[in-house]
């Protein structure tokens, strides 16, 4: 398993979007959040993701960024 705090990360994505944030600004490395968070849960992009791997709180986390307009970093060329 990992050591990453799946349950703040959620409640942070959760948060970020009530309060209607633009989930596609880069970060510091150039990342969107989607993509970032999608390579710290499965070390690869969002649509790269093996679903039947996921346990049910990452893919809750990033189907709601999704569903909110969250996108890839290579979709916003």
């Amino acid at each position: 398993g990992t050591d990453i705090n799946l349950g703040a990360i959620s409640i942070a994505v959760k948060r970020l979007l009530e309060e209607k944030v633009n989930p596609n600004p880069k970060d510091e490395e150039g990342l969107t959040i989607l993509t970032s968070i999608s390579d710290l849960f499965f070390d690869c992009d969002f649509d790269e993701i093996s679903w039947s791997e996921a346990l049910e709180e990452e893919k809750q986390t990033l189907e709601l960024l999704r569903s909110h307009g969250a996108k890839m970093t290579k979709e916003l060329v």
